[in-house]
């Protein structure tokens, strides 16, 4: 007799009060994202002087099963970015949808170990919301694939949880200067950052369209209520609450 499993299923809500965000740029499976350079490229070619094929990167299962997991989340606006040379501190930066925000944090934050003059921080206010029904965690990372060649930017790295608290979707990036001024656009649909899973269950994405009011209410995080660890702490308290 043959048994057949159905796999488990880990579902990651995405909510948003931006209308446009909704309907232009939703997160999705990261295999939604798989850069056209990577599609266009055959199985096999030869090298020179030589008798047989040689594989080319289109069967890399590191690249594939980076692109089978989790979802990458695209940009919401585009994006214009200025910066000015090593040895000063400028920048300047507008989203065509007028309404985006960035913070930047303060070298203080980072234990001044951020050279401004040499490197800016800015973080992307995100209007995407998330939140898991699964106690696992997610590895956000940047989709360096998709803009092969360009390394004005990176995106940092991390390890979060959506289980308890609904976490927002804000992006953390390091522009570095150059001995000239530069002007950089990210465009609206870019993939700005991936969430990798740390599970095997088959993975499913909800999106919802939820008043000002409602997002306020999965906000429940931004508005602290201790000076310190204000993450954990709320964390802790929404548990005895559920226990």
């Amino acid at each position: 007799m043959t048994f057949f499993f159905k796999r488990s299923v880990v579902t990651l809500d995405c909510f948003t009060s931006n209308p446009t965000a909704y309907e232009l740029s939703k997160p999705n499976h990261s295999a939604k994202f798989v850069p056209n350079w990577w599609r266009t490229i055959p199985p096999y070619y030869f090298q020179q002087n030589s008798v047989f094929q040689s594989p080319t990167i289109k069967g890399c299962e590191g690249f594939k099963g980076l692109y089978a997991k989790g979802a990458i989340v695209p940009l919401w606006s585009d994006l214009m970015v200025e910066i000015g040379p090593k040895g000063t501190d400028y920048y300047q930066w507008q989203f065509s949808d007028r309404c985006s925000d960035i913070v930047i944090h303060t070298p203080e934050q980072m234990g001044n170990y951020v050279d401004t003059q040499n490197v800016q921080h800015f973080k992307l206010g995100c209007p995407w919301t998330f939140k898991c029904d699964a106690d696992i965690k997610w590895v956000w990372i940047d989709p360096v694939w998709n803009r092969l060649g360009k390394n004005d930017f990176t995106v940092l790295p991390a390890i979060v949880s959506f289980n308890k608290i609904a976490l927002q979707g804000n992006v953390n990036l390091f522009f570095y200067r150059e001995e000239n001024p530069k002007v950089m656009k990210i465009n609206h649909g870019e993939p700005i950052f991936q969430l990798v899973p740390l599970t095997e269950k088959k993975l499913k994405i909800k999106h919802h369209l939820v008043s000002e009011q409602e997002m306020q209410k999965l906000h429940i995080f931004e508005k602290s209520v201790a000076f310190y660890n204000r993450y954990k702490y709320v964390k802790k308290l929404l548990q005895r609450k559920t226990a």
